[in-house]
């Protein structure tokens, strides 16, 4: 699985903070799930996301717009 985290916040390492918190209580609800978490800084999320499928040749994408990140609306 790969996770793309686009955040428009020119603090990454806040960022990466947070996401990271939420990484590990993903790490403990799915043990033997290999994953790549991938930032970014952007304006142009949909540029981004074209280019990162296209890259990654995903199957399937999911996307979920909101202010927390992905993972933090997860285990909210």
């Amino acid at each position: 699985m790969q996770i793309l985290h686009l955040y428009r916040d020119n603090n990454p390492q806040e960022v990466q903070r947070k996401t990271l918190k939420a990484l590990r209580a993903l790490d403990t609800q799915f043990f033997d799930l290999t994953y790549q978490v991938h930032f970014r800084l952007t304006e142009d999320l949909a540029d981004n996301i074209r280019e990162f499928v296209a890259a990654q040749k995903t199957d399937m994408t999911v996307l979920i717009p909101n202010r927390l990140s992905f993972l933090e609306k997860i285990f909210q």
